[in-house]
């Protein structure tokens, strides 16, 4: 077994650091790949407007993180917020419904939002967002809420009342709830 000295190690992890570029690094063993080593970002600031040559939209379109609607998340990824939400999403962690990958698939092939979904940058700007499964206890939720609408809505107002986080929304139904907890 080969051995090498804490200051050593930590010298030559801070080297490979310093190379960390936002494609990140690949660490390999015997060649092969075996770890993969990605810039950290605190804030989501990136990824607003970082779609915005990637995504077109046809038809309509306190706590330390927001659950974001489908919509808010186009927008965000366009680059096309209004300030309150701009300001909003700059200052909380970013959180989503497992239904709005689901509901951007669907705007997609329906043709009402151009994206590619195999696109690698896409597919990060998506993958760094915290994504909450549709569990037992949402699709119940989604049961008791004081308005009926569509129901990928009706999961993603769930999801904020079963996990205490606020909703980012311009949807009217939603907003008028009085259960769900809104940004």
């Amino acid at each position: 077994m080969k051995s090498i000295g804490a200051a050593k190690f930590k010298e030559q992890c801070l080297a490979l650091l310093d190379q960390l570029d936002a494609e990140g690094l690949v660490v390999t063993k015997h060649g092969r790949p075996v770890a993969r080593v990605l810039p950290y970002e605190r804030r989501f600031e990136s990824l607003i407007g970082s779609l915005k040559d990637k995504l077109s939209v046809h038809g309509h379109a306190g706590t330390p993180m927001l659950n974001l609607d489908t919509h808010i998340v186009v927008f965000a990824l366009q680059g096309e917020l209004r300030p309150r939400e701009q300001t909003l999403l700059e200052q909380n962690e970013w959180s989503m419904s497992g239904i709005v990958t689901w509901e951007l698939a669907k705007l997609v092939q329906l043709g009402r939002v151009e994206l590619d979904l195999d696109d690698g940058d896409v597919g990060r700007a998506l993958a760094s967002i915290r994504l909450w499964p549709i569990d037992l206890a949402i699709a119940r939720m989604s049961t008791r809420l004081d308005f009926r609408g569509d129901p990928a809505d009706e999961l993603i107002a769930a999801t904020s009342l079963v996990h205490g986080v606020p909703l980012l929304t311009r949807d009217a139904a939603m907003r008028k709830s009085k259960l769900v907890p809104l940004a």
